[in-house]
């Protein structure tokens, strides 16, 4: 009986990931369209974001120093039919090659992406707190970092 019962949980479970991809829609992630700011004492950090098609969201994250703008990484959500996934391109790593994060969760205004075999990160979330505020995590095996951002535009 425990068999029957955890097969079938096994299988409501994948059912449930399944749908999330299907049904989720790039439209549906417009909340976090926009410029999102990170301030820290020696510089300020961006986080742009932008609708491209019912497939697309185009971004790029930046740091202004001074009258310097350095961008670090273009990064996109992109939909194929393979599900959607957050594709990170980030200046001056992984021989510059983009990194795929699939998809993996969707609860409310909560994105989760997730590539286990990326040395770091391997987990990208995004949780609207607010209208204006937002935490964008990142996290790997042993180490997570927490990013709370203010939308400005």
């Amino acid at each position: 009986m425990k068999k029957i019962f955890l097969f079938v949980l096994v299988l409501f479970i994948l059912s449930k990931i399944t749908l999330c991809q299907n049904q989720s829609n790039i439209k549906s992630f417009n909340w976090l369209v926009g410029i999102w700011c990170l301030n820290s004492k020696t510089e300020k950090s961006f986080e742009e974001w932008k609708f491209i098609s019912d497939t697309l969201l185009k971004g790029r994250s930046y740091t202004v120093n001074q009258k310097d703008t350095i961008i670090s990484e273009i990064i996109s959500i992109v939909k194929t039919s393979e599900g959607i996934f957050y594709k990170a391109e980030v200046f001056n790593q992984n021989n510059g090659d983009a990194v795929y994060f699939k998809l993996t969760n969707v609860l409310g205004k909560s994105l989760i992406f997730e590539n286990k075999t990326h040395d770091f990160p391997k987990t990208i979330s995004y949780k609207l707190l607010n209208k204006k505020n937002l935490t964008a995590t990142i996290e790997g095996d042993t180490i997570k970092y927490e990013f709370k951002m203010i939308k400005i535009k």
